[in-house]
């Protein structure tokens, strides 16, 4: 029996749903939470398998088997993690920007890309609160957000500059980018080393099993947003992407290339 964590983000709705309606034998006990929760919960041995920020693979070395099959990434602009601001990235050096406490993969693609691409060096400030742009801005020039904040914010203040993460990456280098894996604790890997292979076979499709369950459900959640359902099931089956096949892989190792030779590898949160 599995403790699954499930990303409470709009985002991974689809594909943790769709996982669940697979496992729903195996799963002892689903725990929800933002990627920032679920790292730690995964990290300190509390979940089995869980949606994991793709950069805690870098901080955590040989702790995790990551499961092929579904990841939660993008092949150009997501929408969804987004850096706002009165000025535009090339004009923040030296200057504010407010950092979120939900992904550390997010926050690491965002060092990046000032340190490679835009050639500057922000003051980078994580913000104590739950994220909220207009408070951010408050406190700086830029603020970073992710996951359905950031899908809000971008309808409240169309006003601002804001560069979509997703597509800077893909612009830049071509390749998709992958926000977070599925992984599993290594030690269920040596008690049972065909669990890996049933896991993925479930993986496979996963997303599209989800979309389907959660279709119904569209226009009560975009009204949530603000949006119409037509533009939710566009965010969810045309931005989001849930592959994880070669390009991917390629890369996600392209960024884990540059994060390590730009010593952007943040050093591990004690996991007990």
């Amino acid at each position: 029996m599995l403790r699954f964590g499930r990303t409470s983000f709009l985002n991974a709705w689809p594909l943790d749903l769709g996982l669940c309606l697979s496992l729903r034998e195996v799963i002892l006990k689903r725990v929800p939470g933002v990627p920032s929760r679920l790292n730690r919960l995964v990290a300190q041995g509390k979940l089995d398998l869980s949606l994991l920020s793709a950069v805690e693979i870098l901080r955590f070395p040989g702790r995790y088997r990551v499961l092929r099959g579904a990841a939660v990434g993008s092949r150009g602009p997501v929408g969804s993690v987004l850096l706002f601001g009165r000025i535009s990235p090339e004009e923040m050096g030296g200057k504010r920007v407010l950092l979120p406490r939900d992904s550390s993969t997010s926050i690491a693609l965002l060092r990046l890309l000032f340190r490679r691409l835009w050639r500057k060096e922000p003051l980078f400030i994580p913000f104590p609160g739950p994220p909220s742009l207009e408070p951010m801005l408050e406190r700086g020039e830029g603020a970073l957000l992710i996951g359905d904040e950031a899908l809000r914010a971008s309808l409240r203040r169309p006003d601002l500059v804001r560069a979509d993460l997703g597509g800077v990456w893909h612009s830049w280098t071509g390749t998709p980018f992958v926000f977070s894996v599925f992984v599993l604790r290594k030690e269920l890997v040596r008690e049972d080393p065909g669990l890996p292979g049933r896991l993925e076979e479930h993986l496979g499709g996963a997303a599209e099993r989800g979309m389907e369950a959660l279709r119904p459900f569209l226009p009560a959640l975009a009204r949530r947003f603000g949006i119409s359902p037509g533009d939710l099931e566009d965010y969810l089956t045309l931005r989001v992407s849930y592959r994880f096949g070669p390009e991917e892989r390629r890369g996600l190792a392209l960024f884990f290339r540059l994060l390590r030779e730009e010593g952007l590898i943040l050093p591990a949160v004690a996991a007990g």
